[in-house]
C-alpha cells in the first residue's frame, strides 16, 4: 500500500470545499506561495499546521491523510505531474499579478513627483 500524498490531499479537500488559496493563506498566516509549498509536500509532520488545516477545511486528520482513497501508482504519478504543472502555473500567475501591481505603484509614485 502506497502512502497518499498529503499535500495533494489538502489541495483536493480545499478544492472540493471551495476554499481558495488566498483564504487559506490568510487563515494559516502565511503567504500564498507558502500554501502552494504545502501542496507540494508528500508528508507533513507539523501537527500544529495539520490541526490548523483541519480547522480551515473542517476535515479530520484521518481525512487529510487518506483523502481520495487508494489509486494505482500510475494514476497517482499522472495526477501529481498534472497537479504540479497547475500549481506552478497558478504560482506564476500570482507572481505576475504582484509584479504588475508593483510596476503600477512605481509608475504612480514617479508621476506624483513631477
Amino acid at each position: 500500500m502506497e502512502l497518499n500524498h498529503i499535500g495533494l490531499n489538502i489541495r483536493r479537500i480545499m478544492k472540493d470545499k471551495g476554499i481558495s488559496v488566498l483564504k487559506a493563506s490568510a487563515f494559516l498566516g502565511m503567504s500564498v506561495s507558502g500554501v502552494y509549498d504545502i501542496f507540494k509536500r508528500q508528508l507533513i509532520s507539523d501537527s500544529a499546521l495539520l490541526e490548523k488545516i483541519g480547522q480551515l477545511t473542517n476535515a479530520s486528520l484521518l481525512e487529510i491523510m487518506n483523502y481520495g482513497g487508494e489509486t494505482g501508482s500510475d494514476e497517482i504519478g499522472q495526477r501529481q505531474t498534472l497537479f504540479e504543472w497547475r500549481n506552478e502555473n497558478e504560482f506564476l500567475k500570482e507572481q505576475i499579478k504582484e509584479k504588475d501591481y508593483l510596476i503600477k505603484m512605481l509608475i504612480e509614485s514617479m508621476t506624483d513627483r513631477r
